[in-house]
């Protein structure tokens, strides 16, 4: 049985989001143009097999609202962006957890068959470890263009973070831990990101 931690997040100020352009203050909002795509993410569907405080999809092992990409959807978008000549360079993939959509090996195979960078977000839970042998052989096949970035909150197993997991069980942590070791055994790139939270500073 899944266990949850729910935290109630305060209420936020309407008056701060009235102008998109200005701030409450009156001041002029940050902006970051646009230059070109350079990443072209998708989402791979709402099914998580973990529930985690600060998810940005509330993704459980219930929620379904967001159906499976398919691989041929995904076909279809890498077709348009060969046809309208995007400088695309990488194709990344998140959830819910990617891993649980059965489709996903073959969306990562036409990726990088059509010569882009892929990426996928997981938390290296067991979806993740009915697929190392197919990750495997992407990677031999595909060179160092398959990256795969573990989501993970802290180092330590008994924190208090948002993956509502790791305070609950120490054999948790291990199994991510034993994910990351067996996917560097694999010669896979080693980059290790963190969700920052005032319980991991």
């Amino acid at each position: 049985m899944l266990e949850t931690n729910q935290q109630t997040a305060p209420a936020l100020d309407p008056g701060k989001f009235n102008d998109p352009n200005v701030t409450a203050k009156g001041e002029q909002r940050a902006v970051v143009a646009l230059t070109h795509l350079k990443t072209l993410w998708f989402n791979t569907g709402s099914l998580c097999n973990i529930e985690c405080n600060n998810c940005y999809m509330d993704s459980n092992p219930k929620n379904d609202s967001l159906a499976y990409l398919s691989a041929r959807e995904v076909e279809e978008y890498l077709d348009e962006i060969h046809n309208e000549n995007l400088p695309v360079e990488e194709i990344a993939f998140t959830g819910g957890e990617p891993f649980m959509n059965k489709d996903l090996i073959r969306m990562l195979e036409v990726s990088l068959q059509r010569g882009y960078r892929a990426l996928i977000l997981t938390n290296a839970m067991k979806p993740l470890h009915h697929r190392f042998e197919e990750l495997a052989s992407l990677n031999t096949r595909f060179g160092n263009k398959l990256t795969i970035r573990v989501s993970i909150d802290h180092f330590k197993p008994f924190n208090t973070g948002s993956h509502v997991f790791f305070p609950r069980t120490a054999s948790c942590f291990s199994r991510v831990k034993w994910s990351i070791e067996t996917l560097i055994a694999s010669l896979f790139p080693k980059r290790v990101f963190k969700l920052a939270s005032s319980s991991n500073r």
